[in-house]
């Protein structure tokens, strides 16, 4: 009963607004009574509450999931403008009540403001958390933080007014994703630039900047002229078909990302990683880590530990490898062409020197 009167309310709220839709008018569309709906609320109020909760869960999972990530804050800011678009398109009327409620704060208590005000807040800790790790840069937090805010309020607003200046629903459902995401990213960036106050959180943008398959082969050929002993480990992360609905592309994205940051913490520089294609990825170990040496195995579990940790719907069991010594440089085509009789078995799927694509440099 009490979900029956979130979801009336919410109908409700979306279609005559807040302040025109009366408790009984949502206890009749339940099919209840009012004095049923006061076992469960107090006021239109904490209903209004309960729907906002409702609402935003799945955003507000998502923003936590951003901020716990250690990444360039202009990816970070790429990826909240997706979040806050992708709610935006699916739910727009959500945004015309938060609109309404925003404009006439004065008929309602702050306990509520502060539940309208969930939207913003926890948008900006994605892009404040970003600028207080710049710490080079000096600059006053406040305003930067209001300068953000107002950016993205006025921007969605303008999405959603239509021709005679009013708010309106229809508008949003067929705006392009991808070209809002882009332009809204790009304002934010551009302003956070004029600041000085957009930096670089980690040394590196792993899946964007050093790890290409090109730069794979070019240290590859290094190992190989030095006559040194090394193994190559092969790695593969495997999404199982019935966990598609809940691993999104974005954490699909995240967890990649954090496997990358979590290999370069442990390995250092003394060895090299690559994403090759979508989820494969390519580590090179020198001789001091052999295989199947406590060492390498140990460090390995450590990463995959550390994920399950940043990230607890992710499963040990998605991430698979199987590693090769090779021994002289000499060896290295031979081996290779071994490779596909030494697969992971993945269902459909295997890795081999074929889908790599390492053998041809």
């Amino acid at each position: 009963m009490e979900k029956d009167f979130v979801l009336n309310s919410r109908n409700l709220f979306y279609k005559k607004g807040y302040f025109k839709t009366k408790i009984s008018e949502i206890a009749e569309k339940s099919g209840s009574s009012v004095g049923s709906f006061y076992r469960f609320f107090n006021s239109k109020e904490d209903v209004l509450i309960a729907a906002i909760k409702q609402e935003l869960e799945v955003f507000r999972r998502e923003v936590r999931l951003l901020n716990a990530i250690d990444f360039d804050l202009k990816w970070k800011i790429k990826q909240l403008c997706r979040i806050i678009l992708s709610l935006l398109k699916e739910n727009p009327d959500f945004f015309v009540l938060i609109y309404d409620i925003e404009g006439r704060r004065e008929k309602i208590s702050l306990k509520t403001c502060k539940w309208v005000d969930v939207l913003w807040k926890d948008s900006k800790s994605v892009f404040v958390n970003g600028i207080n790790e710049v710490s080079r840069n000096q600059v006053d937090s406040n305003l930067v933080e209001r300068l953000f805010e107002n950016q993205l309020k006025i921007y969605l607003k303008h999405l959603l007014m239509d021709q005679q200046g009013n708010l309106n629903s229809e508008r949003v459902i067929s705006m392009n994703l991808e070209e809002e995401i882009k332009k809204l990213a790009g304002m934010i960036i551009s302003s956070c630039e004029s600041l000085n106050v957009i930096g670089t959180c980690s040394k590196y943008d792993p899946l964007t900047k050093a790890y290409t398959a090109a730069y794979v082969k070019k240290e590859l050929r290094k190992i190989l002229l030095k006559e040194t002993p090394f193994s190559i480990s092969f790695m593969v992360f495997r999404w199982p078909k019935e966990e598609e609905g809940t691993v999104t592309l974005f954490l699909r994205e995240s967890v990649l990302r954090a496997f990358v940051y979590l290999i370069r913490e442990k390995f250092r520089d003394e060895d090299m990683v690559g994403r090759l294609c979508q989820d494969k990825f390519i580590l090179v170990v020198p001789s001091s880590l052999k295989l199947g040496s406590i060492d390498f195995s140990g460090r390995i579990k450590e990463i995959i530990a550390g994920l399950n940790e940043r990230f607890p719907m992710f499963n040990e069991s998605y991430f698979q490898y199987s590693t090769i010594d090779i021994l002289k440089a000499s060896e290295f085509d031979l081996k290779m062409k071994e490779l596909p009789n030494k697969v992971i078995n993945l269902g459909n799927r295997v890795i081999n020197r074929d889908n790599l694509k390492i053998d041809k440099f």
